[in-house]
């Protein structure tokens, strides 16, 4: 980093930050200094999907989950993922016999046979079903689905599923290793707590305890954060505008 990166960074116009914690932590992180911070968003597309016209399997009837609270993860199946964390907390709820967690997504090495031998010892194996990866039409539709989608990360620069599940209405929940968490919470769009064993019960505890109202609301939260700020259209406004400011401020310091 210090002979190879950091000369380009302090030489650089503007480095580009997509979160508020990502721009927080830059200075802390970066030595020496950079260039400018500037912040920008960053944003996704959603689908125009219509759950009507779907017939995959990755909803609750064909899941067979119609009689359950649904939480959904849908990542790569990694140590820093978390999902050691969420397979304890399941385990120390007292009551989790509604409780069902659909994971998706592919596995680093044979990680997903660690989690599910780490369920079966902890005797929660039931509450969980591994789908493997979800594509196109079936990831929307698990989104719209799942009564939540949890991300317990212990470290994540964005979170686009999180963003991807809230265009959809899903309330998320997640830790305070996501960098985005700040403006999750501050748009009641989510639950935050830290990446531990008791955080991530916390969360399923805090989340359980929700009335449906405050879940709707809660989706709806999310769904207005991401059209407000985190679509695509968002970030390309943004970049267009700080590299046009930038290029109109060093012709200003020529003339």
């Amino acid at each position: 980093y210090k002979f190879k990166i950091a000369p380009v960074l302090t030489q650089a116009k503007g480095l580009l930050f997509i979160s508020e914690e990502e721009y927080r932590q830059s200075f802390e992180s970066y030595k020496p200094s950079i260039g400018a911070r500037l912040l920008t968003r960053y944003g996704i597309s959603p689908p125009s999907f219509d759950r009507a016209f779907y017939t995959g399997n990755m909803t609750r009837t064909a899941l067979g989950l119609n009689e359950y609270q649904i939480l959904s993860y849908v990542g790569r199946l990694h140590p820093g993922k978390g999902l050691d964390l969420l397979i304890k907390a399941v385990a120390a709820l007292p009551d989790k016999s509604n409780l069902k967690i659909v994971i998706a997504g592919p596995a680093t090495g044979a990680y997903d046979k660690e989690l599910q031998h780490l369920a079966r010892r902890l005797q929660v194996d039931s509450h969980f079903l591994w789908v493997g990866p979800v594509w196109g039409d079936d990831k929307w539709s698990l989104y719209n689905d799942s009564d939540a989608f949890i991300l317990p990360s212990h470290m994540e620069n964005f979170g686009i599923v999180l963003f991807e599940a809230m265009s959809q209405r899903c309330p998320v929940l997640l830790t305070n290793r996501v960098n985005t968490y700040r403006e999750i919470d501050n748009a009641q769009a989510g639950l935050v707590e830290e990446d531990s064993v008791d955080g991530i019960t916390r969360l399923l505890r805090r989340f359980a305890n929700l009335s449906m109202a405050d879940r709707t609301q809660m989706g709806q939260n999310g769904h207005d954060l991401v059209n407000r700020h985190f679509l695509i259209d968002h970030a390309i406004q943004d970049v267009i505008s700080l590299v046009s400011q930038q290029t109109d401020a060093a012709i200003s310091s020529r003339k």
